[in-house]
């Protein structure tokens, strides 16, 4: 495992339910796990951060993964595609996701490269998107 990849504990403890990875915090909200979605990712480093939202997930049995996209003004086809496999991976334990904080541009973008969106639950904000996971 590289330096990139592996995970931190926030000074608060593992209780606390938040992790530090080399690209984001994550924290647990009920039975969801919430991630926010670096600003700048790209594909490789969006696939290093659901390595670590899998295991975190496993770890803790969790039911839902809310991916909040609020910082990320655009998205490309690469990234796309890799948050929707760890969305799959996630369905793959069991867990729904909901992406949430969708800006314009990120919408524009998907709409533009034509990329299948039926499979995708959205919400406006992490609260709402905890609420679709009916509080898991």
């Amino acid at each position: 495992m590289t330096g990139a990849s592996m995970s931190l504990e926030r000074a608060s403890g593992p209780a606390s339910g938040s992790e530090v990875t080399a690209h984001t915090a994550m924290h647990v909200r009920g039975r969801s796990l919430v991630v926010p979605v670096p600003p700048d990712s790209e594909a490789e480093g969006l696939a290093e951060l659901g390595d670590a939202i899998l295991a975190r997930m496993r770890a803790r049995n969790l039911t839902g993964l809310v991916l909040d996209l609020g910082a990320v003004a655009i998205i490309d086809a690469d990234a796309f595609r890799t948050l929707a496999k760890i969305s799959d991976g996630a369905g793959l334990f069991g867990a729904r996701t909901v992406w949430v904080g969708i800006q314009p541009g990120v919408a524009a973008a998907l709409v533009d490269l034509d990329v299948d969106l039926t499979e995708l639950i959205a919400a406006r904000n992490v609260r709402r998107g905890t609420d679709l996971l009916g509080g898991e």
